[in-house]
C-alpha cells in the first residue's frame, strides 16, 4: 500500500545525504519500520562490521522482540550499528529517510509466504523521501523497482555478496542512483489527499441499497 502525503512535496528534494562528497563520511544503511528479520539483523551487523567504518547501519521503528534472540543486545554487540528508537510517521519521515544512503528492504519474515510478495512501507517511504531501496531478487519489491529502473536487487544477503555489492558502492554509482529514484514523479510511492476522496466516492457509488426483509407468501 502507498503510503499518504498531504502538502509534502517538499520531500521530493534532493536527498542531502544522497550528495556526492568524499568527506561526507561512511555510507548508511536504513532498516525502518517494524524489525523483524533476524537474518537482515545478523547480514547487516556482519557487513558493517566488516567494512570498519565504512558502512554504518540504523535502525529505527519497532523491533519484534519475540523474533531475536535478544535484539539489544545483538545491536549493542555492533560498533556500527545503532538502534534510534521509534518514529513518527509522517512527521519524521524526512529526517529518518534523508539521513541514509540506502534503505534496507528485505525481509525474511514468513520466508517464502508473505516475505515473497509484500511491498513494505519503507519502500514507498525510502523511495518518496529519496532513499536508494535494496531487495532481493526474486521478490515482488525487487521486481516493483526493476520495473522502475531504480535500486539494487541482491541475489542474496551472503557476506561476500553484501561485501561486493554494498561495500564497494563508488561515490558516482551512488549519485546515479539516488538520481534515478528522485527524478520519478512521487504518485509512483504516495497518493494524495484528493486521490483518497476520490476512492472514497466511487466506492460509495458501489454500495447496494439494502430492503428490508419481507415474509414470504
Amino acid at each position: 500500500m502507498k503510503t499518504r502525503y498531504f502538502g509534502t512535496a517538499q520531500a521530493r528534494g534532493q536527498n542531502p545525504a544522497l550528495v556526492p562528497n568524499p568527506e561526507q563520511g561512511p555510507l548508511r544503511i536504513g532498516w525502518f519500520g517494524a524489525l523483524r528479520c533476524a537474518r537482515s539483523l545478523k547480514a547487516l551487523g556482519q557487513l558493517s562490521d566488516a567494512m570498519d567504518g565504512g558502512i554504518e547501519v540504523v535502525l529505527r521503528g519497532r523491533p519484534a522482540v519475540t523474533e531475536f534472540d535478544d535484539f539489544h543486545r545483538e545491536v549493542d554487540a555492533r560498533s556500527y550499528m545503532r538502534f534510534e528508537g521509534g518514529y513518527r510517521n509522517p512527521d519524521d519521515l524526512v529526517a529518518i529517510y534523508q539521513g541514509v544512503h540506502l534503505v534496507w528492504a528485505i525481509d525474511f519474515f514468513e520466508a517464502g509466504q508473505n516475505s515473497m510478495w509484500l511491498l513494505p512501507n519503507r519502500l514507498y517511504e525510502g523511495c518518496l523521501h529519496g532513499a536508494i531501496p535494496v531487495a532481493l531478487a526474486g521478490t515482488e519489491t525487487a521486481a516493483f523497482i526493476e520495473r522502475l529502473g531504480i535500486g539494487i536487487v541482491l541475489p542474496d544477503i551472503e557476506p561476500q555478496t553484501l561485501r561486493t555489492v554494498l561495500g564497494d558502492l563508488a561515490q558516482e554509482r551512488l549519485a546515479k542512483l539516488a538520481g534515478a529514484v528522485q527524478t520519478l514523479q512521487p504518485s509512483h510511492f504516495a497518493v494524495a489527499a484528493d486521490e483518497c476522496r476520490t476512492l472514497v466516492e466511487k466506492l460509495a457509488e458501489l454500495v447496494v441499497p439494502t430492503h428490508p426483509m419481507t415474509d414470504a407468501a
